[in-house]
């Protein structure tokens, strides 16, 4: 047996309607919001980056978002998570900025 709730107009819909309607309003409030994520990402020229590994908890868990956009080394301060392309490679690797000295390369 399947209980019903009225609709507004005297018809009645089933649980299952409610939850399936509920979950496509959940999901296309989602692709909604990814496609908000791509229109900033193009105008405010910035990537969305996803951090696979722990190497940088507790600071950042395994799992997190992460906005990235570039700037140039003059512009970098202590306490900031900064990412590099490894040489020859399309990896890349984070790392927190403790101290600011200069270092050549």
């Amino acid at each position: 047996m399947v209980h019903t709730l009225p609709k507004k107009n005297g018809s009645r819909r089933s649980l299952g309607s409610r939850i399936e309607n509920s979950l496509l309003n959940l999901l296309a409030a989602g692709g909604v919001l990814c496609i908000g994520l791509v229109i900033a990402a193009f105008f405010f020229n910035i990537s969305l980056i996803l951090f696979k590994t722990g190497s940088m908890s507790p600071t950042i868990p395994q799992g997190s978002m992460s906005v990235v956009q570039r700037i140039s080394a003059d512009e970098i301060r202590v306490g900031d998570v900064v990412m590099t392309r490894l040489r020859e490679t399309p990896q890349l690797c984070s790392t927190k900025i403790p101290t600011r000295e200069r270092c050549s390369l």
